[in-house]
């Protein structure tokens, strides 16, 4: 619930920028004149915002696991991102190295 809350605010700003700021004549106006797409510039960031399961990024887990076991040994936790093909592989890494702690 407090996800779809926090997009329904965040496109509300958005829609609301997009009204207002080509109107603005101040330091933050917008004109889609401006944007430029260079791949360059947008193939990087494309390729960090792409979701990924656990063990296919460039994420390091031991540093929570370590925390996890420490102090919440039997908390429960979901892996984001997963799909068919891989969550079984992510289960078995997260399993590994807390197994490893």
């Amino acid at each position: 619930m407090i996800a779809v809350a926090t997009l329904i605010s965040q496109l509300t700003l958005l829609g609301y920028a997009l009204i207002r700021m080509p109107r603005d004549e101040g330091a933050f106006r917008f004109s889609g004149r401006m944007i430029r797409m260079k791949k360059t510039v947008l193939a990087p960031i494309l390729k960090l915002s792409y979701p990924v399961a656990a063990g296919e990024g460039e994420m390091d887990y031991r540093s929570i696991l370590r925390f996890l076991k420490a102090r919440k040994p039997y908390v429960q936790a979901t892996l984001e991102n997963t799909a068919n093909h891989n969550a079984v592989q992510s289960r078995q890494l997260i399993q590994r190295l807390y197994d490893e702690m």
